[in-house]
Parts: structure tokens; sequence; C-alpha cells
């Protein structure tokens, strides 16, 4: 799967999981990983927690299509949350894709 297909996904999937109620509960399920499908292909998605500061906090995702290449060599991004039990306002934070 060409790298910009595996981008437009991972935006999804970010769109969707910063849509997404984030708690202490749920942070404490990372690292952890999904199977999506896109196009008739079978995807693998990865959130682990980069960096928490108070109620901040910033997740590291990536997706691969299950080629050795991908698997080595996945598309990655990440973006920023805010845990819901200090969320006031709900403003999601900026994404970066890389």
């Amino acid at each position: 799967m060409r790298a910009t297909l595996l981008r437009r996904c991972l935006e999804e999937q970010i769109d969707r999981l910063r849509a997404e109620a984030w708690s202490a509960d749920r942070l404490a399920l990372l690292p952890g990983g999904y199977d999506v499908e896109s196009g008739g292909r079978l995807l693998h998605v990865e959130l682990s927690v980069l960096e928490r500061k108070g109620s901040e906090v910033r997740i590291g995702i990536s997706i691969d299509d299950g080629s050795l290449f991908r698997t080595l060599c996945p598309v990655s991004a990440s973006f920023g949350v805010k845990l819901e039990s200090f969320v006031r306002g709900r403003e999601p934070m900026s994404a970066t894709v890389s």
C-alpha cells in the first residue's frame, strides 16, 4: 500500500481518536494496538503514550499494512489530547504527521 494511502488512513484514525473521551484509565491500556480495514486491506494501528504533562497527553500512533517494509518502517504521527477529568472546553490539541 502506498505511503499516501497509509497517511490518509492514519489521519482518519487520528480524527476518530481525538473525538473520543480520554481518561487516565484509558491511558493505562497503552501501549496497545488494533486492526482496521481500508480499501480491502487489513491495517495494523499501534498507540503509545509519548508524554504526559498534567492533563495534556501526547500520543504516538503508527500504521502499517503488514508488508515487511511497513512493519519495520510504519507511517507514524503524534497527536495531543486532554484527559477528560481536566477538560473544560474540550478543545483538541494539534496533530503532527511525519
